[in-house]
């Protein structure tokens, strides 16, 4: 599914350090979807496992910050429950 975001859910995206990359699947998320968004359009092409992920790390584990990273990125296009 290809979804485009705008300059400001692009800055979200990319507050993760992408060092972080091997500290965890959240880290991992993150990161690969900051490699994978083309900066000149803003496009990203999610694929069926980050359209898994993306919900159950915003909604279904315990609260450690990621849940209000991944709704400010992706509601507008995903809407209010990311998919689900």
């Amino acid at each position: 599914m290809l979804v485009t975001l705008n300059a400001t859910e692009i800055a979200r995206l990319d507050q993760q350090d992408r060092a972080s990359e091997n500290d965890g699947g959240w880290q991992k998320l993150i990161v690969s979807l900051q490699k994978k968004v083309d900066r000149a359009t803003g496009g990203l092409d999610l694929t069926s496992a980050d359209l898994d992920k993306i919900p159950r790390y915003a909604f279904d584990y315990y609260k450690g910050g990621w849940e209000n990273t991944l709704i400010a990125i992706f509601s507008r296009t995903l809407g209010p429950k990311l998919g689900r």
